[in-house]
């Protein structure tokens, strides 16, 4: 059953993963100019090694990684949204 709580809701949590994402994309270019690399250039170079889990190595993964989820969350909000409205009744 759709109803529009539904739908607000959705679109809320997809605004607080917008947010997150926007965070931690600053993190990593902020990082990537720091270090002179993009994160591409990181995790090829990081291939088959194991990465600390302090200093910025550590928290550029820990960028990365919540990057990645957050971005794959708000996909699956994005695309549930997109499925409620293309099911909604005209009126």
């Amino acid at each position: 059953m759709h109803t529009d709580e539904y739908e607000i809701s959705l679109w809320r949590e997809l605004k607080v993963c917008e947010g997150y994402i926007r965070t931690y994309r600053r993190r990593l270019e902020g990082l990537e100019q720091q270090h002179g690399m993009t994160t591409k250039e990181l995790l090829a170079r990081m291939s088959g090694c194991s990465v600390p889990k302090t200093g910025d190595l550590g928290e550029w993964m820990e960028a990365h990684e919540a990057l990645e989820r957050w971005t794959a969350t708000a996909s699956e909000y994005g695309r549930l949204l997109g499925g409620m409205k293309q099911s909604s009744p005209e009126p």
